[in-house]
């Protein structure tokens, strides 16, 4: 059985204008000692050429895989690690939560993990003080760490450091590569839910969680999943039923062996179709209930992580 492990993984401050390109592996099992990014290749590209104070900076992580390997989203599985960033940014700055797309299951049996494949676009914004004075520059630095896993995990990090002049009016200096990137990015991030709700309810063995469409038709699911957001609250092996009744689709969700109780609320992400890639998902945050539509159980040691809460 894969055996979790336990590393730091960290992404520093920074935010490139330009890619911080790293050497790719020559291909052997386990890496040289001076390979930091095994079997991975980490970039960071901003949408803009400088900045200006008080400006919001969005730049893009892109994590790239070799065929075969993942990494990790906010909630890994049954095992992983998910990427991790540390910040260093000039006084007065800040950095806003490392931003994570729609995540996909993994398996690996007897095992199933919460990732990503092949290429991923992780978004963060970072604030400039408007205390920066124009005519100086604006340095960002970090250091990134990952987990990459195949049929053996490899802790990855990388160093980025990047300068931005600061100017009077930032906006004529927009990248265009940059942008067109984010806005892929953000096509790829879970978003609102408005032609649906969510609720949700305590069963013998784990949770119903239902999605009610405010129109007399059943959403579109062909084939739905939810990948809850916290760790040891569902057994991400256990197949989810699914049932549909007018306009309301059920998905029977099995509880985690090492839940220590019930949850009273369920947030996560919701893939309305496995098949498509890249899958377009929804937020959810459904309060759960008991048979008699009470809250259920005392409030429960596993508190979530919610989707847009920073990873630190």
């Amino acid at each position: 059985m894969t055996r979790r492990i336990r590393a730091p993984l960290w992404i520093g401050p920074t935010l490139a204008f330009l890619a911080l390109v790293l050497v790719r592996p020559s291909g052997a099992q386990l890496p040289s000692p001076r390979d930091r990014s095994p079997h991975s290749h980490l970039t960071v590209i901003a949408g803009l050429r400088a900045v200006a104070p008080g400006q919001k900076l969005t730049m893009v992580l892109r994590l790239q895989l070799d065929p075969g390997w993942h990494s990790y989203w906010v909630n890994p599985g049954d095992a992983g690690l998910p990427l991790r960033v540390t910040w260093r940014l000039p006084r007065g700055a800040s950095a806003g939560p490392v931003q994570l797309p729609t995540p996909r299951r993994v398996p690996q049996p007897p095992l199933v993990s919460y990732g990503y494949e092949g290429e991923t676009l992780f978004l963060v914004d970072v604030h400039v003080p408007t205390t920066s004075t124009v005519g100086a520059t604006f340095r960002v630095s970090a250091t990134a760490e990952w987990l990459a896993c195949a049929d053996v995990c490899l802790p990855a990090d990388a160093d980025i450091a990047f300068t931005l002049p600061v100017l009077n009016v930032a906006n004529a200096q927009r990248d265009s590569t940059g942008e067109r990137l984010i806005a892929t990015a953000r096509s790829r991030m879970p978003r609102e839910a408005a032609e649906w709700r969510a609720r949700a309810a305590v069963t013998t063995t784990g949770y119903r969680l239902e999605f009610v469409s405010r129109s007399a038709v059943a959403p579109k699911m062909p084939h739905p999943y939810f990948f809850v957001d916290s760790v040891g609250v569902l057994d991400h092996v256990k197949r989810q039923r699914v049932t549909r009744t007018g306009n309301i689709i059920r998905l029977d969700l099995a509880r985690s062996e090492f839940a220590p109780t019930t949850v009273l609320r369920l947030h996560g992400v919701l893939v309305a179709d496995t098949s498509v890639r890249p899958a377009v998902g929804w937020r959810v945050w459904a309060t759960v209930t008991g048979s008699d539509g009470s809250l259920a159980g005392p409030r429960s040691s596993l508190r979530g992580i919610a989707i847009e809460r920073p990873l630190r």
